[in-house]
């Protein structure tokens, strides 16, 4: 009677245990993440075309420099999406993004591995025996196939936490990256463009020596016959010579951004020219709503949002530190010195059990971290 009444009391009190982890595995700490709010009209009242802003950021911004209608423009604006190292750099930071809250999210689910082997072994004659053990050499063989199992119950929600801020992370990246494609492309068609004005001004200014040299000619040739002063030529030898020097500065600002498009897409600077060639073409037409939709497609005002997704899901990954951590694990398999009956169930074996950890004393490192997030 006194050993079914233990019994009783064992499993009731294991019971209360098990409940006790489930209630708490519910559970998750550190504050949920809500956008933040600001303070705005229940309703806009304005009056068309203005309307209320309407966050467009994952819209394909495509490839808006061909309404230029500039073939060369299209071509190195494709090279830059192809070669430009800072945009590949953001593709590698995504993709390990990617990896990392895949990584993050395989650990909802076990771990399971299987670690078969097989040996032999001779043992000596002469060794140490005591009285009850075989003399003379023994050979015995060793064969056996383990299967482990092993699982984290996420107690207080730390993995969550930890999913969470890998996804927000993932966001935030991907948001970098249209951010980066962004500023580069729209900076190689600034830098294009002033190029070919630069080329304009540099046409305009060889056309105008040579208009002065015919007149520094003419100029000369009335000096020759008394009808000019050689204050007359002095003045346009000097008006002609800075025109060519305004001429020469100018093509050597010309080749400053001819390196700077280079860079852009990937081209040796030595390597890289573009033939001059004025601008001729009509600007397009810009509609007049342009400017609003551009401000809601802002990758980087997405990106901010999701930093702060993955700061506030830190501090919960802090706080968990202050909980223990439970893991389940699991054995089993088949162990025989003899192959032909490793498989029979007279050699299979197994055990569970569970591990719980706890940090006792950390010299305030806990109270830091958290502090720190």
């Amino acid at each position: 009677m006194f050993f079914s009444r233990q019994s009783a009391r064992h499993g009731a009190l294991l019971v209360s245990f098990g409940a006790c982890l489930v209630q708490l595995a519910g559970c998750t700490v550190g504050p949920n993440y809500k956008r933040p709010a600001a303070s705005v009209p229940v309703k806009w009242d304005v009056s068309p075309p203005w309307r209320e802003a309407e966050p467009k950021d994952t819209v394909p911004k495509t490839t808006w420099w061909s309404l230029f209608h500039d073939d060369d423009l299209n071509g190195l604006e494709t090279g830059l999406l192809a070669s430009n190292q800072t945009l590949a750099a953001s593709v590698a930071t995504l993709q390990q993004a990617r990896a990392t809250a895949q990584i993050q999210n395989a650990t909802l689910f076990p771990t399971v591995n299987v670690t078969p082997s097989a040996g032999g072994q001779r043992y000596s004659a002469n060794r140490a025996t005591g009285s009850n053990i075989q003399l003379g050499n023994v050979t015995q063989g060793s064969f056996v196939i383990p299967f482990n199992v092993s699982y984290e119950v996420d107690l207080v929600g730390k993995r969550r936490r930890t999913i969470e801020a890998a996804q927000a992370a993932y966001q935030a990246n991907a948001a970098d990256l249209e951010n980066v494609r962004l500023v580069l492309t729209a900076e190689l068609a600034a830098d294009y463009f002033t190029l070919r004005q630069l080329d304009t001004e540099i046409a305009l200014l060889h056309r105008t020596v040579q208009a002065l040299q015919k007149g520094l000619d003419l100029v000369n040739s009335r000096h020759a016959g008394g009808l000019a002063s050689g204050l007359d030529v002095a003045q346009e030898e000097t008006l002609l010579n800075t025109t060519r020097t305004q001429a020469t500065l100018l093509q050597q600002q010309r080749k400053q951004f001819e390196d700077a498009i280079a860079v852009l897409v990937g081209k040796p600077a030595p390597d890289f020219h573009l033939a001059p060639r004025e601008l001729n073409a009509e600007p397009p037409n810009m509609d007049a709503t342009i400017p609003s939709d551009v401000l809601e497609r802002r990758p980087d005002i997405a990106e901010a949002e999701r930093r702060m997704a993955v700061a506030n899901a830190q501090i919960g990954i802090a706080k968990a530190a202050y909980y223990p951590s439970l893991v389940l694990f699991g054995q089993g398999g088949w162990n025989s010195a003899n192959i032909s009956t490793l498989l029979n169930a007279s050699s299979g074996f197994w055990a569970v059990g569970a591990d719980v950890a706890q940090d006792i004393f950390s010299g305030g490192a806990l109270r830091a971290q958290t502090q720190f997030v």
